[in-house]
């Protein structure tokens, strides 16, 4: 009935999913931040020590579309971190 309702005003629930099945994950996001600052000219070890921080990120937080992570998934990526389970240096 929602979908109706949405293709009623205007909606197209195929692209809609579409749009979602080809969204960045973090890991995409976070690759194209990288190669940004790169061509920003920021240092070899700076871009280094960033994907060296991605690394360590738990898959399923890294394999997350951008548009699906919540407070409560960084909260639990953060906790991890904190309990050891993915360690990242600062």
């Amino acid at each position: 009935r929602k979908v109706l309702n949405a293709v009623a005003d205007g909606a197209d629930p195929a692209t809609e999913r579409k749009e979602r099945r080809e969204a960045d994950t973090f890991r995409q996001l976070a690759a194209g931040w990288i190669a940004f600052k790169k061509q920003q000219g920021r240092s070899e070890v700076y871009t280094s020590r960033s994907e060296y921080r991605l690394g360590k990120l738990p898959t399923w937080f890294l394999e997350m579309k951008v548009q699906d992570i919540q407070r409560a998934h960084v909260a639990r990526v953060r906790d991890e971190v904190d309990k050891g389970k993915s360690k990242i240096e600062t």
